[in-house]
């Protein structure tokens, strides 16, 4: 588990620090946009992410926004959550099919 938070934390580092300087120059708050197959839970390893991106100390709704969607096993639900997220587009996306 150490070894997948570890990963998590490090990809979310090299994803927020060139965020975080462009959105400064650009007066913005970098967006993420994550779609997701399964259903919310609190052990989800999106958490993982939220608390990696926090102790960067980038939190939601304050200086980076996370907008994501759960297809909650109904992958049909995709397209119409992806044109979503595409019409005001993430500066990074992740998409997850495992449940």
């Amino acid at each position: 588990m150490m070894e997948r938070r570890t990963f998590i934390v490090g990809g979310v580092a090299v994803l927020a620090m060139p965020l975080a300087a462009e959105a400064q120059r650009a007066g913005k708050v970098p967006r993420i946009g994550l779609l997701l197959g399964a259903s919310p839970a609190p052990s989800h390893p999106v958490e993982g992410l939220r608390q990696g991106l926090r102790d960067l100390g980038y939190v939601d709704g304050q200086n980076i926004a996370i907008d994501d969607r759960w297809a909650e096993g109904r992958y049909d639900r995709f397209p119409e959550f992806a044109a979503d997220l595409a019409a005001a587009p993430p500066r990074a996306t992740r998409r997850s099919s495992r449940p």
